[in-house]
């Protein structure tokens, strides 16, 4: 069977939606919408890892990080540039 990695982005600064905290930090009910979505991958047997991408700069990352399911996770830490085609993963 093939090994599957997801990668699930994350670094978006929610600017589109006017709210002082990116989309992915937003909360419905008791879980922030990037929980939900960890949690869905993290309950599939097939998937390998799990890896989220953040802003290297994200400080919401910190207060949430010990609710996922700790499947293989990791986070990539995007540094992101002026011109973002030029954002680059430490």
């Amino acid at each position: 069977m093939a090994k599957i990695h997801v990668i699930i982005p994350a670094a978006g600064s929610g600017s589109r939606m006017q709210q002082h905290i990116p989309k992915q930090f937003a909360t419905i009910g008791d879980k922030t919408i990037l929980e939900y979505v960890e949690s869905i991958f993290s309950h599939i047997s097939v998937i390998e890892s799990i890896s989220i991408a953040v802003s290297s700069s994200e400080k919401y990352i910190d207060n949430i990080s010990h609710k996922f399911s700790k499947k293989k996770l990791k986070f990539l830490f995007l540094e992101v540039l002026a011109d973002p085609k030029r954002s680059l993963i430490r």
